[in-house]
């Protein structure tokens, strides 16, 4: 089962339920497989663009990695072909999006730091 708390996206591939995750320790993992080890800008700027084959392809066989440790580069490339390359981009981009949610919009009722601590509100009469 999926746990969109930790960027993980189930879907079904050829009748069987497949995990994405986009942790912090598989962006890295994707980040050295695109070569973009050493310039974080360039690397989340790519997140957006994923129109090459090859980094396509590579992103989801480090997508699915958890799950499926020993999955060879044919085989994410049978996932994307299985999906098609418009769902694997939003698959991969929902993934992000619960891993790397906007911390500057809290939910409603939710405090940050010691400045934001609870106030009991407004007293009934």
């Amino acid at each position: 089962m999926a746990n969109r708390l930790k960027g993980e996206v189930a879907v079904e591939v050829g009748g069987r339920t497949v995990v994405f995750r986009l942790g912090i320790n598989e962006l890295i993992d994707l980040q050295e497989a695109l070569g973009l080890k050493d310039d974080d800008e360039r690397f989340l700027a790519s997140l957006d663009n994923l129109r090459s084959l090859r980094k396509l392809r590579a992103a989801v066989k480090v997508a699915v990695s958890t799950e499926q440790p020993d999955i060879t580069d044919k085989q994410a490339g049978d996932i994307v072909t299985e999906l098609g390359f418009a769902r694997v981009g939003e698959i991969i981009a929902e993934a992000l999006y619960w891993a790397m949610p906007d911390k500057s919009q809290a939910p409603q009722g939710t405090t940050k730091g010691k400045a934001g601590a609870a106030s009991p509100g407004v007293r009934p009469s």
